[in-house]
């Protein structure tokens, strides 16, 4: 391994593993042919005789502009650097703005990008992403701070909903996962090994076999990826997920992501740890748009995914909250793609009742990292509707079981309205009627000591468990509506092979609207285990929750 991530022998490595991925990897092939996003950064050649600068694709020649549109018999015959031609591929960036001053494109500077965009003007992770995507013979990269016209509202509610397609479609996606911001970059020195004046002999003949190396540690991928700056982003989940190949370019080494494998410079820490880096991974997240989900095993299979996504993307970061909904829209675009499915703020209509399980957690990770112990409260601007995992900023789960699910709630009508173009984006607003079992309640809570509130049985007084707020404050009469009861499973006492079946009830706690009779919102998810049915003597009720 060379003394920097910028030499020679790293993009060696690198162009190895381009190389492996372009020749031997069918589902790597995944761009939707003819896609350049709205605008590019042309780098300029590698020589680096031209400064770069901003320009239309709509301009940009059309010969051989997607290698993937082509034959399989052509794209053999053509070679790696003409498969990266200035007519055929780009690159994305995937990077942490941080605090540092951002380079950006506005209404006013628009011209000036598409004259030049100075080198010296950059900050060193995008002077980096210059060097990188020259080196790798690529003419065009994609940023979006230069890419977006960053005070157009239009512009950037455009660019954001076509965000999932650039990054699915890029040749490969440059993560500067060492950064916390733009000033650091995404190359690094590092000290290189050193060898000892010892000699390794063998104990038998007593000949010289080898010679001791040393060299400082190296993380592993675990450490340098996915409690990297840049991990906690909010819009880097589906920067990771959708990209058929990544160089995450980490403070201490080079880490490969494709959809057929990983790899990494250090050759003597095994690869799979990488594995564990993201819950699904691109590879499983690529089966949104090959497989056709006919059965009911691929359908919750599917689904399953889906749920995976949404407990890796809830704990992240945003600096702004209403992208809550537009960072995870292009994960949302491929699954429809897949499934058909109607998109209800973040949430599925054709499995909207697990889809309302979701639990609010509080962070119990470093603050560093993920900012722990946000509260789990609604933002004052409404973002989504109270049903949906995406009305709060704090970490929402999905973990129940979905072999065990049973329910008796029946969806009415469910429906959300879009803001603006972005049909999987932001919402105005959103309302859901259900018919099921529904039982005042009487709940205790001092919102000062904590999240936690006690729930009571609104006529025994039996206490029922607790849950966590998810409100400003509380109404002291609320209801429990039943979202289902789990099949009951032994679960073996100490000394004994088993004991009786527990039973478990999921309910969503309402309160009702101060504008409405009729209306509720949700302010909480209740789970009662071991406990007698609740909603024995109960009725059934029409209820609708915005």
């Amino acid at each position: 391994m060379g003394s920097s991530t910028a030499s020679d022998a790293t993009f060696a490595i690198i162009s190895k593993w381009i190389n492996r991925c372009v020749k031997n990897h069918k589902k790597c092939f995944t761009a939707e042919p003819d896609f350049l996003p709205t605008r590019l950064i042309d780098v300029g050649p590698s020589s680096g005789t031209k400064e770069p600068c901003l320009v239309e694709s709509k301009a940009l020649p059309r010969r051989f502009r997607s290698a993937w549109s082509m034959s399989q018999n052509l794209r053999r015959s053509l070679s790696i650097a003409e498969l990266n031609s200035p007519s055929v591929r780009y690159v994305t960036l995937s990077h942490c703005w941080g605090e540092s001053k951002h380079l950006v494109t506005e209404k006013n500077s628009l011209e000036e990008r598409r004259a030049a965009i100075l080198l010296s003007s950059m900050p060193k992770t995008f002077k980096d992403a210059v060097f990188i995507t020259r080196k790798l013979g690529v003419r065009y990269l994609w940023i979006d701070s230069l890419c977006i016209i960053q005070d157009s509202p239009s512009d950037w509610e455009m660019e954001s909903a076509n965000m999932g397609s650039v990054y699915k479609n890029a040749f490969v996606t440059i993560a500067a996962s060492g950064a916390r911001n733009d000033d650091q970059g995404c190359l690094f020195e590092r000290r290189p090994a050193c060898q000892l004046p010892y000699n390794i002999v063998h104990p038998s003949h007593g000949t010289i076999v080898g010679s001791i190396w040393v060299r400082p540690w190296l993380a592993h991928g675990y450490e340098d990826i996915d409690f990297s700056p840049l991990s906690p982003r909010g819009w880097v989940t589906q920067e990771r997920l959708l990209p058929s190949r990544i160089l995450h370019f980490g403070t201490h080494q080079v880490y490969w992501e494709c959809r057929s494998e990983k790899d990494k410079e250090d050759p003597h820490h095994a690869v799979t740890v990488l594995g564990a880096i993201t819950n699904p991974s691109a590879s499983e997240f690529s089966q949104f748009s090959s497989l056709n989900p006919k059965s009911t095993e691929e359908k919750t299979r599917l689904l399953g995914l889906w749920y995976q996504v949404v407990n890796e993307y809830s704990p992240k970061l945003l600096t702004k909250g209403t992208d809550k909904l537009p960072a995870i829209s292009g994960l949302a675009e491929q699954y429809q793609k897949a499934t058909g499915d109607t998109y209800c703020a973040g949430l599925w209509k054709a499995d909207l009742i697990y889809g309302l399980s979701w639990e609010s957690l509080i962070s119990d990770i470093s603050v560093d990292v993920w900012s722990a112990n946000r509260p789990l409260k609604r933002p004052p601007a409404y973002r989504a509707p109270s049903w949906s995992w995406a009305s709060l900023d704090s970490i929402a789960h999905y973990h129940i079981d979905m072999s065990r699910w049973q329910s008796d709630l029946k969806v009415i009508e469910a429906s959300t309205t879009p803001l603006g173009i972005n049909t999987l984006g932001e919402v105005s607003g959103g309302y859901l009627t259900v018919s099921g079992s529904m039982l005042p309640v009487r709940v205790t809570w001092n919102g000062k000591s904590g999240n936690e509130a006690t729930v009571f049985h609104g006529q025994t007084e039996e206490k029922l468990g607790s849950f966590q707020v998810e409100d400003f404050e509380l109404k002291p009469k609320l209801w429990c509506l039943c979202l289902s009861t789990l099949d009951p499973y032994s679960v073996p006492s100490k000394g004994q092979e088993g004991s009786e079946p527990t039973r478990t009830i999921c309910s969503l706690v309402l309160e009702l609207t101060d504008d409405s009779e009729a209306q509720f919102r949700r302010v909480g998810f209740l789970r009662t285990d071991g406990q007698p049915d609740m909603y024995a003597d109960v009725g059934k009720a029409h209820v609708t929750i915005i």
